[in-house]
Order: structure tokens, then C-alpha cells, then sequence
């Protein structure tokens, strides 16, 4: 070779894909399907409310999951109970096949997973001003969820009564524009006191 130099020669590592363990696709009877015994979430009211509203105002929009070798629910354990709460003849299902030890692991990670994502809190800013609900309960979490992420909207006065707009201090989810001039006012005034909701509220 000129030079006595070499030619690396690269080696492409041949990685195999990701397996499909999704079977079936169907809809079952709340009442006839089994929860998990490893199951380790406990829903409390707050959750359950929150959930059944969503359910209340949208509908089903998101499979369970169900073990076609153990016929054990994997996921949707609280949408499994809201259901048979509210007399559901059918849920959507979605059925997968998995080992016993394979259920264990998605089962343990599954939620701790999602958990592991951050908060990109403008586009979050962004996706609260085009929510429209007058669901109170779904409102409820929504500003749990502002003051949770310290957006913007965190910052407004808590309120418990009166129309939307008193208890938001701002116009609501359902008409809130980012862009407009008196937001923005308000934002730079914020900034200029030294307030930076986009760190979050720290743990001290």
C-alpha cells in the first residue's frame, strides 16, 4: 500500500432488531381480567379521580396490557378498576407474550421507565394554553401539574372559587395565549425580578 500505510477495515457489528411481543390486539370484560400479584402500585383517590375524569371527558385512548401466557395484567391495573367500578362491559386489551421472569421485568420497569423522561417545560407551557376542560377534578391535577413542573402558570394565585379566569388569575387552559402582549409583560417582569420558573422548584 502507498506509504506503507494500512487501510482500517471496519467491522459492522450487526445488532438484531427489537423483538414484537405484541400477539393480539382485542377487547375484553373488565371482570375477566386477572391482576397482577406482583403488582406493586397503590393508586390513591387523587389518582383514581383524575383518571376518571380524563375517562369522563376523552374516553379510552390507551391499551392494558394483558400476558397471554399467564393471563396476568401487566398495565392498566387502576383503568381495570375504574371499569368494573362504572359497570364497563369491554375494555381495549392489548395481549403480548412473555415468560414469567419476562413479565417481572417489564412489569418492575414499566413505570419507573416513563418516570425517567424530563420536562421540556416550554413546550409544556405551550400543550396547558390549547387544553380545554371544565372538569374539576381534571383541572385539579392540571395545576398540580404546573406548580409540580414550576411553569409559568405555576406562579398564579391559588383560588377556589369563582369563574376560571379568577381562580387561574389568568385567562384558562381553554384560551391561554403565550404569545400575547400582556403575558409576555408579565413573563419579563418575572425575569427582571430574578424569577426563573424554568429551574423548578428545588428541593429547599
Amino acid at each position: 500500500m502507498p506509504n506503507g500505510e494500512s487501510i482500517a477495515k471496519t467491522t459492522i457489528k450487526k445488532v438484531a432488531p427489537y423483538l414484537n411481543r405484541i400477539v393480539d390486539h382485542g377487547e375484553e370484560a373488565p371482570d375477566q381480567l386477572l391482576a397482577n400479584p406482583a403488582n406493586w402500585r397503590i393508586h390513591p383517590k387523587s389518582q383514581q379521580d383524575a383518571l376518571n375524569g380524563v375517562l369522563n371527558e376523552v374516553g379510552w385512548v390507551q391499551n392494558v396490557i394483558v400476558n397471554r401466557k399467564t393471563g396476568h395484567l401487566i398495565d392498566g391495573h387502576l383503568r381495570v378498576a375504574l371499569a368494573l367500578r362504572k359497570h364497563e362491559q369491554k375494555i381495549p386489551v392489548v395481549y403480548v407474550d412473555l415468560s414469567p421472569q419476562e413479565e417481572a421485568l417489564v412489569l418492575a420497569s414499566l413505570d419507573p421507565l416513563a418516570a425517567m423522561a424530563v420536562t421540556d417545560k416550554e413546550k409544556l407551557d405551550e400543550l396547558m394554553k390549547d387544553i380545554q376542560t371544565e372538569d374539576e377534578v381534571v383541572l385539579k391535577m392540571l395545576k398540580e401539574i404546573v406548580e409540580k413542573e414550576g411553569l409559568l402558570l405555576g406562579e398564579v394565585e391559588k383560588q377556589t372559587s369563582g369563574n376560571l379566569s379568577d381562580r387561574f388569575g389568568v385567562p384558562p387552559f381553554s384560551v391561554l395565549n403565550a404569545r400575547e402582549g400582556w403575558w409576555q409583560d408579565r413573563k419579563a417582569a418575572w425575569i427582571a425580578l430574578g424569577i426563573k420558573s424554568e429551574l423548578g422548584r428545588g428541593g429547599g
